[in-house]
């Protein structure tokens, strides 16, 4: 799979001090080409990384 998300931005966050809170892949529950990974910043802030392949 070829997608537009870059999983060099989760791993950026975690080199940064953030902690893993869902690991880059493939979300199907939020819809189809739905590609994403949750991570927690330093300061307990919740981040989101997201492609959505339905917006183009």
């Amino acid at each position: 799979m070829t997608l537009p998300f870059n999983r060099q931005d989760a791993t950026a966050g975690m080199a940064a001090g953030g902690s893993d809170e869902g690991a880059p892949g493939e979300r199907t529950n939020y819809g189809v080409g739905y590609y994403g990974a949750y991570l927690r910043d330093p300061d307990g802030n919740k981040v989101h990384i997201v492609h959505r392949g339905d917006m183009k």
